[in-house]
């Protein structure tokens, strides 16, 4: 309720109208869980009739950046994504 993104408690009035979870405990991982694949239902659903407008792609899979740079229709001087910031 402290936390500082623009103004104080932002981040927790964010959380509770997006995700609904009970005050004493904000994070709580199974509602979390069931909001993003509620969202990607939504998303794919929105897509149903276009499928070439969306891009699903698993960045770990071999052939992942070649599938992206098609996707966007560009040249490109790579092979795969470029790593940056190494640790």
């Amino acid at each position: 309720m402290n936390a500082v993104n623009g103004v104080k408690g932002r981040p927790w009035i964010v959380n509770q109208a997006l995700f609904d979870t009970p005050e004493d405990e904000p994070y709580r991982k199974a509602d979390l869980i069931s909001f993003y694949n509620r969202h990607i239902e939504d998303v794919t659903r929105y897509f149903k009739y276009r499928p070439t407008d969306l891009l699903v792609i698993n960045l770990s899979e071999r052939g992942a950046y070649q599938k992206f740079v098609d996707f966007l229709d560009v040249e490109s001087p790579y092979n795969s994504f470029p790593w940056e910031n190494k640790t």
